[in-house]
C-alpha cells in the first residue's frame, strides 16, 4: 500500500494531484485553505539507512539484507557509522531516571538514563565514570523526582551539581551485591554470617514496617559486635589496622547509606503522592535488565565490532528506542558526524588558544569520544 505524505505547512494528508511532464506523481494537501503541492522523491540515503539500522537492530546476517554479497552491503553502509546519534532534550516530566553505566571494558563505559517504562532519555559516552560525564548525562534530561542509581564514582558530586533536591534511591540488589562481597558467600565467623542474612533481608524490605524493622536489626548487629570491628592488628610494615577489615567497610558503606536516607528512598509516602504510581522502583532493573541486556545482546549478533563501532550501535539503539526519533532523512540531515565534530573541537581549540578555556555543550566531548590509546 502506498504510504501518502502529509503536508509540511498544515499537517494534513495528500491526495494524488496528476504528474509532472517526467512522470512523476504530484501530490496536493487536502486542505482547501492550504492547497500546497509536491514532488516526493525518492531519498536513497534515507533508504539506506533503514537498512542500515534494521540489521543493526536484528539478528541477520549482512548477506539477508539484499540481493548483494555482505562485502557490497559494507560498502554500501559504511558511511552511516560517521553518524552519531545524539538525544534531544525534552522538557517533559520525569517521575522516575534510572541511570547506569555500560561498560567496555578498559576501554570506556557508555553512561545512559531510562524512565520507568525502561524508554532511553539520555546517553553518554565517558572514559570513565567521573562527575564530569554523570553530569553531561543529567543535562540531557529534564529534573524528575527521583534517582534509581548503584552508586558509580562521581555520582553524588554530579546529582549535587545538578539537581541538589532530587532524592536518590540506591538500587538494593547492588547493594546487596557490596555487602556479600566483603562478607563472601559463605563467611566463616558469625559476624559475616549475620550481616549477610541482613543483606538478604535487604531485598524483602517492601513496606515501611519492614525498612524500619531492618534498620533496627541492623543497629542491633552493629552494637553486638562493635568489639570485633573495632579489632586492630599489627602489619609487617608497623601500621595498626582493622583486623576484620572487609567487615568495617561493609559496615560504613551501610552507615553512609543509612545517614544518607538512600536505602529506602522508594518508600517515601510524598515521593509515592507526587508520582502517581502504584510503587516506586528499588532496584536498577529497567536498565541493567532491559535497555543493558539488549545492548549487550546486540553486540553479540553481530561480533567482531571494532570498539567505535560498538559505541555508535548502543548510540543507535538508545536513540532509535527513544521518544519520537526523527525520520531516517532528518536524521541524517541533523545528526553530527566524525568530520562535524572534529571540526567544532578544532574550532574549540583554537578559542581556547586565543580566549583562554571556555565551556562548550555537555552532549557530546572529544576527548571523551576519541582517545590515543583507544583502537577503533
Amino acid at each position: 500500500m502506498e504510504r501518502r505524505p502529509c503536508c509540511h505547512v498544515c499537517g494534513q494528508a495528500m491526495k494524488r494531484n496528476g504528474t509532472t511532464k517526467a512522470g512523476t506523481l504530484r501530490w496536493r494537501c487536502k486542505n482547501p485553505d492550504c492547497g500546497v503541492s509536491l514532488v516526493r522523491k525518492n531519498n536513497a540515503d534515507a533508504a539506506g539507512l533503514a537498512t542500515f539500522l534494521k540489521w543493526l537492530l536484528k539478528p541477520l546476517a549482512q548477506g539477508e539484507m539484499s540481493d548483494s554479497t555482505s562485502r557490497t552491503f559494507r560498502r554500501k553502509t559504511a558511511k552511516y557509522w560517521a553518524y552519531w546519534p545524539l538525544p534531544h532534550f525534552r522538557d517533559e516530566s520525569v517521575s522516575v531516571l534510572h541511570v547506569d553505566g555500560l561498560h567496555m571494558g578498559r576501554k570506556g563505559v557508555i553512561l545512559i538514563g531510562c524512565n520507568e517504562a525502561g524508554t532511553p532519555l539520555g546517553w553518554y559516552l565517558a572514559r570513565t565514570e567521573h562527575a564530569g560525564a554523570w553530569s553531561a548525562l543529567l543535562a540531557q534530561i529534564s529534573t524528575p523526582l527521583m534517582v534509581v542509581t548503584d552508586g558509580g564514582s562521581g555520582f553524588r558530586k554530579a546529582m549535587k551539581d545538578t539537581w541538589p533536591q532530587v532524592r536518590i534511591q540506591r538500587c538494593l540488589f547492588h547493594v546487596y551485591l557490596n555487602i556479600t562481597a566483603l562478607t563472601s558467600k559463605r563467611p566463616r565467623l558469625a559476624p559475616g554470617r549475620e550481616l549477610k542474612w541482613l543483606a538478604h533481608q535487604l531485598l524483602a524490605a517492601k513496606t515501611p514496617k519492614d525498612a524500619w524493622q531492618w534498620e533496627q536489626d541492623y543497629l542491633a548487629w552493629e552494637a553486638r559486635w562493635a568489639g570485633f570491628l573495632a579489632e586492630k592488628s599489627v602489619y609487617a610494615t608497623g601500621e595498626y589496622k582493622d583486623t576484620h577489615a572487609k567487615l568495617v567497610r561493609a559496615r560504613n558503606l551501610v552507615r553512609t547509606l543509612l545517614r544518607q536516607g538512600q536505602l529506602f528512598t522508594f518508600l517515601s509516602p510524598a515521593l509515592l503522592a507526587a508520582s502517581g504510581l502504584e510503587t516506586l522502583p528499588s532496584t536498577n532493573s529497567r536498565l541493567e535488565g532491559g535497555i543493558n541486556a539488549q545492548i549487550r545482546r546486540m553486540w553479540g549478533w553481530h561480533r567482531g565490532m571494532p570498539f567505535l563501532h560498538r559505541v555508535k550501535a548502543a548510540y543507535w539503539w538508545c536513540y532509535t528506542h527513544s521518544p519520537s526519533p526523527l525520520p531516517a532523512a532528518r536524521i541524517l540531515g541533523e545528526m553530527p558526524t566524525d568530520a562535524t565534530i572534529e571540526a567544532l573541537y578544532q574550532d574549540a581549540l583554537q578559542h581556547h588558544r586565543q580566549h583562554g578555556p571556555v565551556k562548550w555543550g555537555t552532549a557530546i566531548s572529544w576527548e571523551d569520544l576519541h582517545h590515543k590509546t583507544w583502537k577503533q
